[in-house]
Protein backbone atom coordinates (compact mmCIF):
# COMPACT_ATOMS: atom_id res chain seq x y z
CA UNK A 1 0.00 0.00 0.00
CA UNK A 2 1.66 3.49 -0.64
CA UNK A 3 2.38 5.50 1.74
CA UNK A 4 2.06 2.83 4.27
CA UNK A 5 5.77 2.94 5.25
CA UNK A 6 8.26 5.05 7.33
CA UNK A 7 8.95 8.32 6.54
CA UNK A 8 11.39 10.47 7.74
CA UNK A 9 13.82 13.48 6.80
CA UNK A 10 17.82 14.82 7.17
CA UNK A 11 19.31 17.83 6.42
CA UNK A 12 22.60 17.83 5.39
CA UNK A 13 25.87 20.04 3.39
CA UNK A 14 26.83 19.31 0.32
CA UNK A 15 28.95 21.40 -1.91
CA UNK A 16 28.38 24.66 0.65
CA UNK A 17 24.67 23.87 -0.48
CA UNK A 18 21.84 22.45 2.04
CA UNK A 19 20.47 19.46 0.81
CA UNK A 20 16.88 17.86 2.56
CA UNK A 21 16.44 14.44 1.97
CA UNK A 22 12.66 12.82 2.46
CA UNK A 23 13.27 9.18 2.98
CA UNK A 24 9.96 7.23 2.93
CA UNK A 25 10.62 2.85 3.27
CA UNK A 26 7.93 0.55 2.37
CA UNK A 27 8.84 -3.25 1.97
CA UNK A 28 10.32 -3.10 -1.78
CA UNK A 29 11.77 0.22 -2.25
CA UNK A 30 13.13 2.92 -0.36
CA UNK A 31 11.82 6.26 -2.11
CA UNK A 32 13.89 9.36 -1.66
CA UNK A 33 13.49 12.85 -2.44
CA UNK A 34 16.33 15.32 -2.59
CA UNK A 35 15.01 18.82 -2.21
CA UNK A 36 17.19 21.59 -2.56
CA UNK A 37 19.56 20.58 -5.47
CA UNK A 38 20.20 23.17 -8.62
CA UNK A 39 17.87 21.40 -10.91
CA UNK A 40 15.61 21.30 -8.24
CA UNK A 41 13.25 18.55 -6.70
CA UNK A 42 14.42 14.98 -7.53
CA UNK A 43 12.77 11.84 -7.09
CA UNK A 44 14.95 8.38 -7.07
CA UNK A 45 13.80 5.43 -5.52
CA UNK A 46 15.82 2.28 -4.59
CA UNK A 47 14.80 -1.35 -4.70
CA UNK A 48 15.24 -3.90 -1.93
CA UNK A 49 17.49 -6.37 -4.03
CA UNK A 50 15.86 -9.66 -5.18
CA UNK A 51 12.27 -8.30 -3.76
CA UNK A 52 9.49 -7.77 -5.91
CA UNK A 53 10.00 -4.63 -7.00
CA UNK A 54 13.49 -4.82 -7.99
CA UNK A 55 12.41 -8.21 -10.17
CA UNK A 56 9.50 -5.98 -11.84
CA UNK A 57 12.71 -2.83 -12.21
CA UNK A 58 14.57 -5.95 -13.60
CA UNK A 59 12.30 -7.00 -16.13
CA UNK A 60 11.29 -3.43 -17.27
CA UNK A 61 14.73 -1.75 -17.86
CA UNK A 62 16.12 -5.44 -19.35
CA UNK A 63 12.96 -5.45 -21.77
CA UNK A 64 13.62 -1.60 -22.85
CA UNK A 65 17.29 -1.51 -23.13
CA UNK A 66 18.50 -5.32 -25.06
CA UNK A 67 17.06 -5.40 -28.25
CA UNK A 68 16.67 -9.52 -29.34
CA UNK A 69 19.50 -8.46 -31.88
CA UNK A 70 21.77 -7.54 -28.45
CA UNK A 71 20.52 -10.55 -26.92
CA UNK A 72 21.36 -12.70 -30.11
CA UNK A 73 18.00 -14.00 -30.77
CA UNK A 74 18.65 -16.65 -27.98
CA UNK A 75 15.77 -18.97 -26.87
CA UNK A 76 16.48 -20.46 -23.81
CA UNK A 77 16.66 -19.52 -19.48
CA UNK A 78 18.09 -19.28 -16.96
CA UNK A 79 18.05 -19.80 -13.19
CA UNK A 80 20.63 -18.40 -10.62
CA UNK A 81 20.91 -19.99 -7.03
CA UNK A 82 21.58 -17.42 -3.91
CA UNK A 83 22.89 -19.50 -0.98
CA UNK A 84 23.06 -17.56 2.41
CA UNK A 85 21.14 -14.77 1.95
CA UNK A 86 20.99 -12.37 4.12
CA UNK A 87 17.16 -13.17 5.76
CA UNK A 88 18.64 -16.98 5.60
CA UNK A 89 16.40 -18.13 2.91
CA UNK A 90 17.71 -19.18 -0.14
CA UNK A 91 16.34 -17.61 -3.37
CA UNK A 92 16.74 -18.25 -7.12
CA UNK A 93 16.00 -15.35 -9.75
CA UNK A 94 14.33 -17.35 -13.35
CA UNK A 95 15.11 -15.80 -16.09
CA UNK A 96 13.39 -17.21 -19.22
CA UNK A 97 14.37 -15.33 -23.12
CA UNK A 98 12.38 -16.45 -26.32
CA UNK A 99 14.17 -15.51 -29.52
CA UNK A 100 16.08 -12.77 -28.50
CA UNK A 101 13.39 -11.07 -25.96
CA UNK A 102 13.77 -11.47 -21.93
CA UNK A 103 10.33 -12.76 -21.48
CA UNK A 104 10.55 -13.36 -17.70
CA UNK A 105 12.04 -12.49 -14.49
CA UNK A 106 11.15 -13.75 -11.08
CA UNK A 107 12.39 -14.54 -7.94
CA UNK A 108 11.34 -18.07 -6.65
CA UNK A 109 11.47 -19.68 -2.83
CA UNK A 110 11.83 -22.83 -3.07
CA UNK A 111 11.76 -25.49 -6.23
CA UNK A 112 12.64 -23.16 -9.18
CA UNK A 113 11.79 -24.09 -12.08
CA UNK A 114 13.51 -26.05 -14.84
CA UNK A 115 16.45 -23.90 -17.18
CA UNK A 116 18.82 -25.02 -19.44
CA UNK A 117 21.95 -23.31 -17.39
CA UNK A 118 21.73 -23.91 -13.86
CA UNK A 119 24.26 -21.36 -11.86
CA UNK A 120 24.57 -21.25 -7.65
CA UNK A 121 26.78 -19.78 -5.40
CA UNK A 122 26.48 -17.49 -2.50
CA UNK A 123 24.39 -14.22 -2.31
CA UNK A 124 27.31 -11.85 -1.72
CA UNK A 125 29.07 -12.90 -4.76
CA UNK A 126 25.80 -12.43 -7.20
CA UNK A 127 25.38 -8.88 -5.33
CA UNK A 128 28.98 -7.92 -6.18
CA UNK A 129 28.06 -9.04 -9.66
CA UNK A 130 24.87 -6.95 -9.49
CA UNK A 131 26.98 -4.06 -7.94
CA UNK A 132 29.48 -4.39 -10.91
CA UNK A 133 32.41 -4.72 -8.58
CA UNK A 134 33.18 -8.69 -9.96
CA UNK A 135 32.48 -10.58 -13.46
CA UNK A 136 30.24 -12.96 -14.20
CA UNK A 137 33.08 -14.93 -15.82
CA UNK A 138 36.14 -14.23 -13.27
CA UNK A 139 33.32 -15.46 -10.30
CA UNK A 140 32.82 -18.96 -12.63
CA UNK A 141 36.86 -18.97 -13.21
CA UNK A 142 37.58 -18.55 -9.21
CA UNK A 143 34.99 -20.86 -8.34
CA UNK A 144 32.67 -18.39 -6.52
CA UNK A 145 29.49 -19.50 -8.79
CA UNK A 146 29.24 -23.34 -10.14
CA UNK A 147 27.71 -23.55 -13.92
CA UNK A 148 25.18 -26.81 -14.75
CA UNK A 149 24.40 -27.24 -18.50
CA UNK A 150 25.79 -26.87 -21.53
CA UNK A 151 29.05 -25.11 -21.46
CA UNK A 152 29.76 -24.46 -25.11
CA UNK A 153 26.63 -22.85 -25.32
CA UNK A 154 27.22 -21.22 -21.95
CA UNK A 155 30.55 -20.00 -23.43
CA UNK A 156 29.10 -18.78 -26.68
CA UNK A 157 25.77 -16.98 -24.14
CA UNK A 158 28.62 -15.06 -22.19
CA UNK A 159 28.47 -11.80 -23.74
CA UNK A 160 24.35 -11.35 -23.25
CA UNK A 161 24.86 -12.44 -19.82
CA UNK A 162 27.69 -9.51 -19.42
CA UNK A 163 25.21 -7.19 -21.14
CA UNK A 164 22.21 -8.29 -18.48
CA UNK A 165 24.57 -7.77 -15.86
CA UNK A 166 25.10 -4.29 -16.95
CA UNK A 167 22.16 -3.31 -17.10
CA UNK A 168 20.85 -4.96 -14.01
CA UNK A 169 23.88 -2.74 -12.28
CA UNK A 170 22.17 0.45 -12.95
CA UNK A 171 19.36 -0.39 -11.19
CA UNK A 172 19.79 1.74 -7.18
CA UNK A 173 19.75 -1.51 -4.72
CA UNK A 174 19.71 -1.58 -1.79
CA UNK A 175 21.58 -4.32 -0.55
Amino acid sequence: MAGSGRTGARRTMVGGHTLIVFIRLEPDALHMVLDGTKTGDQFMETFKYLSNGWTQEAHRRLRAELTAEKMKFVTSSMVTFYQNCPDGIDRALYYRFVEGIIDEVSVIEGSPPEAEFRISGDYETFAKISRAEMGSRSALMSGKLKLAGNMVKALRLASVVDRMNKVLATIPTEY
